[in-house]
């Protein structure tokens, strides 16, 4: 009867077996998953996001088996992946492809996500093209880190507002392909990233297992990219309430960034206000919400407004949604306005993910004079 189900969903043996029932269900319609690691199982994960929407769900939905299954697949591809050739595969798609991304990211660091996140989006339609030519592509490696590099930064903009069935499935694209084309640096970023979010989903332990992985990948990370997996590990310990585990990662994240902040192709700048903004909300996730606050404090300063800050506008105002919501939960009613108006501020006009959250904030206080006000503002403002 298995293998009945399997077959009629195009699952393969080998997965019934290494998953069982019903977890191997779970590669479903799911080719980022269910795909064979071969060129051919990379075009087609790539060409399921094409087709395959997904409900929005609060958590990443692959865990535990799956998710375990999915890392080993990932650190087997990249182990087996060829080593660089000296130079690289001339090609001007290539060529095109790559200065395009750069452009992106540039974009990113200080304009509005929902563009940054539609030309990210379009690009990946376009590699998944180029991939597909009947005799495939010269540059084939090329335009995988292309296209991991595009799907992580869809990754970070979908979860962040939210949509985590869609950034779970573009943080295991990103792995995917940065493995498949054997990128050691690449494939390790990209699996930091998916870290990130399975520290914040419904079992936090998830977290260590991806961090495990990368570290398989990449034993002695460079700065930067260790400061990330102890602050991953800080914000997984803080949802399991392990307050001593939390701040000893929170301790290793500061001690990697004074080593130097390396390189590498993360969405945020690592630095000391990432490191402020890591702090603050494993404080909340311990329940210590008055901690938590000081951590946002540079965040929250009469002037300039909307203020400085060294990381990307959406990086920002999840930074500044936490605080409004640490400021409601303490009392500080008209503070939690003033911090919500610095929020808008920073967009022309604010995503509908962002928006609906605030607004969920807000409405259990809407008798408040200033909490009305704001929410007539923010309607008109938001259309939300």
């Amino acid at each position: 009867m298995k293998m009945a189900i399997a077959r009629l969903h195009c699952i393969s043996p080998e997965a019934v077996q290494q998953y069982g029932w019903p977890h191997f269900l779970t590669l479903r319609g799911n080719a980022v998953l269910g795909a064979p690691w071969t060129a051919k199982g990379s075009l087609d994960a790539l060409g399921s996001l094409r087709w395959t929407a997904a409900p929005a769900t609060r958590h990443p939905n692959v865990t535990g088996q799956i998710l375990a299954g999915f890392l080993h697949q990932a650190t087997t591809a990249v182990a087996a992946a060829p080593l660089p050739v000296a130079g690289r595969t001339e090609s001007a798609d290539a060529d095109l492809i790559e200065a395009r991304a750069s452009d992106v990211a540039a974009f990113w660091l200080t304009g509005d996500p929902l563009t940054a996140y539609q030309f990210a989006r379009a690009e990946l339609d376009l590699i998944t093209t180029l991939l597909g030519e009947p005799r495939g592509h010269p540059a084939w490696s090329r335009l995988l880190l292309a296209a991991a590099h595009h799907a992580d930064l869809c990754a970070v903009i979908t979860g962040i507002l939210g949509d985590y069935a869609a950034a779970e499935r573009y943080s295991m694209l990103a792995v995917r392909t940065a493995a498949s084309a054997g990128s050691v640096p690449h494939t390790a970023f990209t699996m930091a990233e998916l870290a990130a979010g399975h520290a914040r989903g419904k079992d936090p332990r998830d977290a260590f297992v991806v961090n495990a992985a990368t570290r398989s990948v990449i034993p002695r990370p460079a700065p930067r990219l260790s400061a990330v997996l102890s602050a991953n590990e800080a914000q997984a310990q803080a949802r399991l309430g392990n307050t001593n585990a939390t701040l000893r990662a929170l301790d290793s994240a500061a001690g990697a960034l004074t080593a130097g902040t390396g390189d590498g192709p993360l969405w945020c700048v690592v630095d000391e206000q990432w490191l402020s903004h890591s702090r603050g909300e494993a404080m909340y996730a311990l329940g210590l919400h008055s901690k938590a606050l000081e951590h946002f404090d540079h965040l929250l300063k009469d002037a300039p407004s909307p203020p400085f800050t060294t990381q990307p506008p959406l990086y920002t105002a999840l930074a500044l949604q936490l605080a409004t919501r640490v400021q409601l939960q303490l009392g500080e009613i008209d503070a939690a306005v003033h911090t919500a108006r610095r929020t808008a501020a920073l967009f022309h006009r604010m995503p509908s993910g962002l928006a609906q959250r605030e607004r969920r904030m807000f409405e259990p206080h809407r008798r408040v004079p200033s909490v009305r006000e704001f929410l007539e503002f923010h309607a008109e403002a938001t259309g939300v």
